[in-house]
């Protein structure tokens, strides 16, 4: 009885021995260093489920399964191989690459042995996830296939750094820009109009008495009208938390409602109505200085600058109205040579601080 209970003791602990082998994998060198030009590899983590392998494949020639790991386990075999065969942009962001899938098997296709290896890494900026990548890699042989497999380890790691160090220097400067939680409002004066009818103020280029191209009003008792104004355009852009808001302010004359009577078509009425285009112009780009001094929020932007907009379109209205009374339309020549002066000089100084 003795005897018997001695051997099935012994049966059980070889039983127990062959279910814990496991073949040692090292990783294959590679042939030359890698050179990261944007990133160094911080460090390694294992989120695998079970770190105590990396798979299964058969034992050299028979049928039988064996557990295979990569030497003192997939991280430090990562980082080891990482250490000695890739160098990081060390100034640059130190990324650390998780691995979530990695794992090797084995199966039979048209009697060839076939090993698959199947690949699942992230890479995390701090506790930020940033990309993540998923691969299969498989070789075939007629025979033992695990003198290969150790490469298609080395690859799937190879392969996936170059991948990211591409993304990262193509998608760097927005994520980093998207991590800043704010708002960002600039706003610039347009040079330009799509529509034929309008002309864009250009101080280079004052206005002609052929510009004024529409009817006169036949009930007005003046000899010339300026249709005149700035408009204001925007587009926001919204990455992780941060918006940028970019706008447009356009001050305009309008040639299709912009008149002067035949008998008023002379240097002295145009002047006088360029000077009704130099306020507005000048009131446009106090408008777009205005704005990139003002401190928005983030919640009621929008808000706050068409009431910015509002008040420059009121304060502008209210300059036109003051010239043409001071000046009786401009048949004060004396007051009409003193506004002149006094716009010239305005209008010169807001363009030489928007420059």
């Amino acid at each position: 009885m003795k005897i018997i209970i001695a051997i099935i003791l012994l049966s059980f602990n070889v039983t127990f021995l062959q279910a814990h082998q496991q073949k040692v994998i090292k990783l294959k060198p590679a042939k030359e260093r890698m050179q990261l030009r944007d990133y160094f590899i911080a460090g390694v983590v294992d989120d695998r489920p079970d770190t105590s392998n990396v798979g299964s494949l058969r034992n050299g020639l028979s049928k039988t399964m064996t557990a295979v790991n990569l030497e003192e386990g997939a991280r430090a075999s990562a980082s080891a191989y990482i250490r000695q065969f890739v160098t990081g942009a060390d100034q640059k962001e130190g990324i650390t690459l998780h691995i979530v899938r990695w794992e090797i098997g084995e199966r039979t296709e048209k009697g060839k042995r076939v090993a698959e290896l199947s690949s699942h890494f992230a890479f995390y900026r701090n506790e930020d996830k940033l990309m993540e990548y998923t691969g299969n890699a498989y070789v075939r042989s007629v025979i033992d296939v695990s003198s290969h497999v150790a490469a298609l380890f080395s690859q799937s790691l190879e392969s996936v750094l170059k991948e990211f160090d591409g993304w990262w220097r193509n998608n760097r400067a927005a994520y980093l820009d998207a991590q800043v939680v704010g708002l960002e409002v600039t706003a610039v004066l347009k040079t330009a109009a799509k529509n034929k009818d309008l002309i864009v103020f250009n101080p280079k280029m004052p206005l002609t008495i052929a510009d004024f191209k529409g009817k006169p009003d036949e009930l007005s008792e003046y000899e010339a009208f300026t249709y005149s104004g700035f408009n204001m355009e925007y587009e926001s852009q919204t990455t992780g938390k941060r918006t940028k808001v970019k706008i447009s302010v356009s001050p305009f004359f309008d040639k299709s409602k912009s008149w002067i009577r035949p008998k008023a078509r002379n240097d002295y009425v145009l002047m006088h109505e360029q000077l009704h285009f130099d306020v507005t112009a000048m009131k446009a780009m106090e408008f777009v200085q205005a704005i990139n001094k003002y401190s928005f929020s983030l919640d009621n932007y929008q808000e706050e600058l068409n009431q910015l907009h509002r008040q420059y379109d009121k304060d502008a209205d209210a300059l036109q109205e003051q010239y043409d009374k001071e000046t009786k339309h401009g048949t004060l020549e004396g007051k009409q040579s003193q506004w002149k002066m006094e716009i010239k000089q305005r209008l010169s100084k807001v363009v030489a601080a928007g420059s």
